[in-house]
């Protein structure tokens, strides 16, 4: 399917199609308040090859639940023994690999005639168990391919698929598609069971009345429930149908249908899955690094603009697919996962493929609290986040808290890189055409009630570095102001960290030494601590002292460092277990390397240590 991806034509300005769907009232929101967390990597290139996934996960995937907190995944590899193959991988949500390939298999019974024959996305029945799987089949043309839908059943206790017939093709013919040099790629829907039928969504490709190519930004199409269970039981398809100008009467083999979305970029690989709310959200590719969400109340009509999640503008990003957190993973609430295939370059390389994730939360209506920003230096450059910062030589310098969800008078803020030296923050989750990392929470537009004060984006020119100061001077007479960015809440707090070494953990609120940050350091906890002394705390010392494998940085209660050398007071810790403060710290000593540091009870199994005494509760 990838080989010949770039030649699917990613449209901007769609011609309207007869019979677009009307404007109705605005529906109830199925996810608005969109943040989306960071990217994380579930299954490496390394892994990947090493368990023989070639070309996978040339789809979206299918996922079951297995028991025991386990999943199955179903998806193409494409490369496998010359042709694809349905792999079925079983594993966890943070790692789909983790008890190894269950099968990797072609499709049984596929008729011949086709270039390309697999699927992922799958719909079980709560009553009889049977699985349906979603099968994308492609025929070659001359630049490009023919897409068409197809229905596979899926048996679990054997992992192979077999063949039942075709669901649906573009409005255009193939021969059409092949005079106009272009790609009809209908992607490889999910399914989604409402209303007793079973729906699902693709974009369309037609010819425009000026003989040209186009396509739809999403269409749908549907089929009885209880029809399309009795005929697969059966081995057997029953008749879909698309949806066009507010029937359910155009034959989806062929047939035209109504651009739902009609104005909306259009879309590539669509995965609609249902929410706990009653209605439907969309996700999909908008450009080849890019991913958007956009919510329906009924599944049809009425979906709102859609909402950008995150764009890499400097990878391949292909094949999203939403993962519910709850028993049933194609059902969602308000966080969810969104899994999909990530090419580090910018043109697909099967060479060096990964499978990614991010958590997307909706926010809206949910109190979330407060998250902290934190602003990290190293001295020169700085990393402003919510996230820990991981970069050697960097140490938390400033903290203010955001929204962790939206309110009222509060817009989101993102944080977004510029290569690998410039991370910065942004108001929009475009980047400013940069890559996008993650929201970071919501900031208010104007002075709320509670204490706050205002952020200011600057700019270090000769560094290319971006941070965020209190200060409209930016704190620096080589830096320049370039907006405001709203205003932060306060907080007494202090982020209050933990470095390592190869040789020894350093627990700190302040600066680390140069001579420290010549060996490898990296940020592994991170909490707070009072930056004042209210009533029920205990003031944290930072100490010193030589060994010798070199100098030793230690955490006391002892105002004195216990007759070591005292370097600063670090803050003030909570005494007892509080609402807020929830996170003991002890302790701890590792007699081999004259290490003292701060863990949890078990010292965090730290090999050999000992401990010492608990020193309060931290905020984690």
């Amino acid at each position: 399917m990838l080989k010949r991806l770039l030649a699917t034509t990613l449209l901007t300005g769609l011609l309207a199609v007869p019979g677009q769907a009307q404007a109705a009232a605005p529906p109830l929101s199925q996810c608005a308040g969109v943040k989306v967390g960071p990217a994380q990597e579930v299954v490496s290139d390394a892994t990947r090859k090493a368990l023989g996934l070639e070309g996978w996960a040339d789809t979206a995937y299918g996922v079951l639940p297995a028991g025991n907190g386990k999943y199955d995944f179903l998806g193409v590899a494409a490369l496998v023994r010359g042709g694809q193959s349905i792999a079925v991988t079983r594993g966890t949500l943070d790692n789909p690999v983790s008890d190894g390939v269950l099968k990797m298999e072609p499709v049984l019974g596929m008729p011949a005639g086709s270039n390309y024959a697999g699927g992922g996305p799958v719909y079980r029945d709560p009553r009889s168990g049977m699985v349906l799987q979603m099968l994308h089949v492609e025929q070659n043309t001359t630049d490009g391919f023919y897409s068409t839908l197809h229905l596979g059943k899926y048996d679990p206790a054997t992992q192979r698929t077999t063949y039942l017939g075709p669901l649906a093709t573009p409005w255009a013919t193939k021969d059409q598609i092949q005079s106009l040099h272009a790609t009809a790629d209908m992607g490889n829907p999910s399914f989604v069971a409402r209303d007793g039928y079973l729906y699902i969504y693709f974009p369309d490709y037609y010819v425009n009345s000026g003989g040209g190519f186009a396509s739809t930004a999403l269409s749908v199409a549907r089929a009885p429930l209880a029809d399309v269970l009795s005929a697969a039981a059966a081995g057997r398809v029953v008749a879909w149908h698309k949806y066009l100008n507010g029937n359910w009467d155009s034959p989806a083999i062929g047939g035209a249908s109504t651009d739902v979305r009609p104005g909306e970029r259009g879309g590539w690989h669509p995965n609609v899955v249902r929410t706990t709310r009653g209605g439907s959200l969309v996700v999909q590719g908008v450009s080849s690094t890019e991913f958007m969400l956009a919510d329906s109340a009924d599944g049809v009509l009425s979906w709102s603009a859609a909402v950008p999640l995150f764009n890499d503008p400097d990878k391949f990003n292909a094949y999203p697919t939403v993962v519910g957190t709850g028993a049933d993973p194609s059902m969602v609430g308000d966080e969810f996962y969104v899994y999909y295939l990530q090419w580090p370059s910018k043109q697909p390389d099967w060479n060096n493929a990964h499978m990614m994730r991010r958590l997307v939360t909706c926010t809206q209506g949910n109190d979330l609290g407060t998250v902290p920003l934190v602003r990290n230096d190293n001295g020169s450059r700085h990393r402003v986040t919510t996230s820990l910062v991981t970069e050697a030589g960097y140490y938390p310098t400033r903290t203010w808290l955001l929204e962790a969800g939206q309110k009222p008078g509060t817009v989101p803020i993102f944080s977004c890189s510029n290569g690998t030296s410039d991370q910065f923050v942004s108001p929009g989750a475009d980047c400013g055409g940069f890559s996008f990392l993650q929201t970071l929470g919501w900031i208010y537009t104007s002075p709320p009630a509670a204490p706050s004060v205002a952020l200011y984006r600057c700019h270090v020119a000769g560094l290319d570095d971006h941070y965020l100061s209190a200060d409209a001077g930016c704190e620096n007479p080589n830096a320049v102001d370039e907006f405001r960015v709203g205003y932060a809440l306060s907080t007494t707090k202090v982020a209050f960290s933990r470095f390592d070494s190869t040789s020894e953990r350093w627990v700190t609120s302040g600066a680390v030494t140069a001579s420290y940050g010549t060996v490898k350091r990296w940020f592994i906890e991170g909490w707070s601590i009072e930056g004042g002394q209210p009533p029920g705390t205990t003031a944290l010392y930072g100490c010193s002292y030589g060994t010798p494998k070199g100098t030793n940085h230690f955490i006391s209660s002892d105002a004195n460092c216990e007759g070591q050398t005292k370097l600063r007071t670090e803050g003030w810790i909570s005494s007892s277990k509080t609402a807020e403060a929830t996170a003991p710290l002890y302790r701890c000593y590792q007699p081999t390397d004259y290490d003292h540091f701060l863990g949890d009870e078990q010292c965090d199994g730290v090999v050999g240590a000992q401990r010492e005494g608990l020193m309060g509760y931290a905020v984690p």
